[in-house]
């Protein structure tokens, strides 16, 4: 029985394919990338290049984007330069805001959380009815206090994106106002770990100060990616060797950043995105043709740019969260409920009972789509969705 892989937003399946293509050139220049010899420097180059492809990629100085273990990471790095940046002065009796939203990645969320009882103020925008940011909240909850807006991208367990652009558009503002001290001008983070590889990112035309990104969400090895931080504003959580500019000691993972490189190139140049969209369309159309019963949450009657086609959360009527993927399991299809970062257990997506209710959330399913995936993969779930509401029906 040919395994049907549907969890693509909880990791991206691994491309061998390349991964073994980059391994086999390694074997010729496997050496540090630090060293001062021809082996090293061969390998120093390749790792640069990469730095440079995904500037472009993004629009950015290629000097300020750091490899980093991932997301996680990248978060924590983010938070780590504003505590040390403003800590000192809160200890003296000065008050600073960080404004936020609770849909976030629960690296954010926990961060947070820390830098709140050291004295910030952490501030939640409100969301609207699909979960995004609510621009006009964000207007009223910018202040002469706040230093940072860290808002992700596009969400995990949704797929519904923020408007970026136009939250970068109302800082840039706002920062323009000349109100506030140049030194404490508002920062502002996205979480881009589910939209890089799959929709545009331009730093400039985002206003961005820092976005954070993992290569396994796009087929790329495990606990790699960047922080892209403007004008390098970073303080290093590990020291040592003073790699990466000094922002992360360490010696870099060639193997990881080449792999990204490539599987990166494979993205734009075989236009993966547009083959994922087909197949949520193909998704989409077979539900309604289906008996089952369902409601796609938050994005059902967005604008195809206002969400990832890689990501579906399906309300099921009739079915909870722990029958289907248990069954699904043990068919040979794989799927998620939420986020797979917090815990290895069948847990519901505490973005869609933010959003609707608990009981929804706990009927609610995430299929992601990757460029790997086929027809044939979408009939399979449906077919055996079909099955398991029926079983529930006729009890």
């Amino acid at each position: 029985m040919k395994k049907v892989y549907l969890d693509s937003a909880s990791t991206y399946l691994k491309n061998w394919k390349i991964i073994k293509e980059v391994i086999g050139e390694l074997e010729e220049i496997d050496a540090n990338p630090h060293s001062n010899h021809t082996m090293g420097k061969t390998i120093k180059g390749k790792i640069e290049k990469v730095r440079k492809q995904i500037a472009e990629y993004i629009n950015c100085n290629y000097e300020d984007i750091f490899f980093v273990s991932g997301g996680t990471e990248g978060n924590n790095m983010v938070f780590n330069y504003i505590f040390n940046k403003y800590s000192s002065r809160i200890a003296n009796g000065e008050s600073f805001d960080i404004l936020t939203s609770n849909m976030e990645h629960e690296s954010v969320l926990s961060s947070l959380e820390r830098l709140k009882e050291s004295g910030f103020n952490i501030i939640y925008v409100d969301s609207d009815k699909y979960g995004r940011v609510d621009i006009e909240d964000l207007k009223k909850k910018l202040s002469l206090k706040t230093v940072l807006v860290s808002i992700m991208a596009a969400n995990n367990e949704t797929g519904v994106m923020n408007d970026i652009r136009k939250i970068g558009e109302i800082i840039s503002q706002y920062n323009n106002l000349e109100l506030k001290d140049s030194e404490d001008k508002i920062l502002f983070h996205s979480d881009c770990v589910q939209l890089f590889g799959k929709k545009k990112i331009d730093i400039e035309e985002m206003k961005l100060d820092y976005i954070t990104v993992s290569f396994h969400k796009m087929g790329g090895l495990n606990s790699s990616g960047i922080i892209y931080a403007r004008d390098k504003k970073m303080i290093p959580i590990l020291l040592g060797g003073n790699q990466e500019n000094g922002m992360k000691s360490g010696t870099v993972d060639a193997l990881a950043i080449l792999v990204a490189g490539r599987i990166l190139e494979d993205i734009v140049e075989n236009d993966i995105h547009s083959k994922v969209r087909e197949l949520r369309k193909y998704l989409e159309t077979k539900l309604k043709e289906s008996k089952i019963e369902y409601e796609i949450n938050c994005n059902d009657d967005l604008k195809e740019d206002e969400y990832l086609d890689e990501i579906t959360s399906i309300y099921l009527k009739n079915v909870d969260i722990q029958s289907a993927i248990t069954i699904l399991d043990a068919n040979g299809i794989y799927i998620s409920g939420g986020s797979a970062c917090s815990s290895g257990n069948i847990l519901h997506s505490k973005v869609i009972e933010k959003i609707y209710d608990e009981e929804r959330a706990k009927h609610s399913i995430r299929i992601g789509i990757g460029g790997y995936n086929t027809f044939e993969d979408i009939d399979r779930i449906i077919s055996s969705l079909e099955k398991i509401e029926e079983k529930r029906k006729n009890k």
